[in-house]
């Protein structure tokens, strides 16, 4: 969609060129992984929403790498309780300043840190597209988190994923009519689904803890194992 609207230049620089204003939210966030910079530029992670004058569907960029902008307008903006920088650019500006963008490790552990510790995962990213993005992350940073097996990040993701209306409910178990949302893997109490998982799984206390409060509603066939 973006590319059409792009003029790739000699100097590597990338000019977006339609008569529509193009608008951006970056999450203000990314500043905790020293992601985000703004002065007269916007040097930023490549993941954010996008969407053009007139329009309301929102769109995802997703580049994992840190890129330099140089939009017309800059602004600070809260949405939802949230803060982002909100960038308009318009004919001629640049979009990426160098679209040699440079391989950093880094970024996959950041992204694995808000999407899944976290549980911050983009509204944009849908429950089906997930299991993929690291797939993505890998080959753009050179981490090795490209040499990991697929079906791992799919599992995981399925078990985050809950009911907006049960967090104990699975969201794959539902009719999925809404969007889901997502468990930190440290919400210990939501998380595990047996006494043994609670009990390993975190700080003694806490385990112990959770344990005492949450009763199990299934006997899982590790623990009744583990009894033998």
């Amino acid at each position: 969609m973006l590319n059409e609207l792009m003029k790739f230049e000699a100097d590597d620089s990338i000019k977006y060129m339609s008569t529509k204003e193009l608008h951006i939210l970056i999450p203000k966030y990314y500043e905790k992984f020293q992601m985000i910079k703004v002065e007269t530029e916007v040097k930023t992670l490549g993941i954010f929403s996008f969407w053009f004058d007139k329009e309301s569907d929102q769109h995802e960029f997703f580049l994992p790498a840190v890129i330099t902008m140089v939009p017309s307008e800059i602004v600070f903006k809260t949405v939802g309780g949230e803060e982002y920088v909100y960038c308009t650019f318009r004919k001629g500006d640049t979009f990426i300043k160098n679209r040699n963008v440079v391989k950093a490790e880094y970024i996959a552990y950041a992204l694995f840190s808000m999407y899944l510790e976290k549980g911050r995962m983009p509204d944009l990213i849908s429950y089906d597209k997930e299991a993929f993005m690291f797939d993505i992350v890998g080959n753009v940073t050179g981490s090795k988190a490209s040499s990991f097996n697929h079906s791992i990040f799919e599992v995981i993701y399925a078990h985050l994923a809950r009911d907006p209306k049960d967090v104990h409910q699975f969201y794959r178990l539902t009719d999925m009519k809404y969007p889901p949302i997502r468990l930190k893997l440290s919400n210990l109490p939501n998380v595990t689904t047996s006494l043994t998982s609670r009990l390993i799984s975190g700080y003694l206390t806490q385990s112990i803890t959770t344990s005492l409060i949450h009763e199990n509603e299934f006997e899982s066939p590790l623990e009744e194992l583990l009894r033998q």
